[in-house]
């Protein structure tokens, strides 16, 4: 079976090979992003923790549930990025500032021990064609990949 980058636009598929999927939806107020004006040091700050509050209690709600479980002892991160409104050109990996404060909520709820590279083996971007719909929303789909390393094999 070959597995693409087109493959993770299927939640359903992405589920049947194991990934896990975490949804965060991002407003413009506290969107951060790599390009572009920065914005006031101060303002940036009180987003990126909002950002790492959000992902800390998206992911205790979906653990507490049990739609969630602690990750492996390795994973890819994908984060696919849906935009407000259907775009031809975009750049995903300027989420990166929107993207690491979500992460490091996800550290601190216990998803993973670390968010270091004994952990995360990679982050990658992909683009979510399929709009929000939503002007100022954008909604992040964060793939947690497990991979199998030397020590998990039998």
């Amino acid at each position: 079976m070959v597995v693409n980058l087109d493959s993770h636009l299927d939640a359903d598929f992405c589920c049947e090979m194991g990934e896990q999927l975490v949804t965060v939806d991002v407003g413009e107020n506290i969107r951060l992003k790599s390009n572009g004006q920065q914005g006031n040091p101060y303002r940036n700050n009180q987003r990126q923790m909002a950002l790492k509050r959000l992902g800390l209690v998206t992911a205790r709600n979906l653990l507490n549930l049990g739609s969630l479980h602690t990750a492996g002892s390795m994973v890819d991160l994908l984060c696919s990025v849906r935009y407000p409104k259907r775009v031809h050109r975009v750049d995903p990996p300027s989420m990166w500032p929107t993207c690491k404060p979500i992460i490091d909520g996800f550290t601190e709820a216990g998803l993973w021990v670390d968010d270091d590279s004994t952990h995360i083996r990679r982050t990658m971007f992909q683009h979510d064609p399929n709009p929000t719909g939503v002007k100022g929303l954008w909604s992040i789909t964060f793939h947690i990949i497990p991979i199998q390393t030397e020590g998990d094999q039998e």
